[in-house]
């Protein structure tokens, strides 16, 4: 969780989006290709930030614009950080 916090305190996300491209980073850099939303509720919890009203709206939204990739594989959904997403995060939450 050290690590996780210090992406945090490096980037201040200030919107679920945001915190969401944090946590997938954070999960990519710690080896999970893939994650799911038990992942992003068990980060928001190491944080104690408060959760989405809707985790699967803010997911299908960054999946929408290209943030995260999303597969489903035995009836269990999972996202990816794609490139855009990981260059979003490297460039401060900022598109280049």
């Amino acid at each position: 969780a050290q690590a996780l916090r210090q992406l945090f305190e490096k980037y201040h996300p200030q919107t679920h989006h945001d915190r969401v491209m944090i946590f997938a980073y954070y999960l990519g850099n710690a080896g999970r290709d893939s994650f799911g939303t038990f992942e992003i509720n068990r980060c928001y919890q190491a944080l104690g930030e408060k959760l989405p009203a809707n985790l699967y709206l803010v997911l299908n939204n960054a999946t929408r614009s290209g943030f995260l990739s999303k597969e489903e594989r035995a009836g269990k959904v999972k996202y990816r950080l794609t490139f855009k997403g990981k260059r979003y995060v490297e460039n401060g939450l900022r598109l280049d």
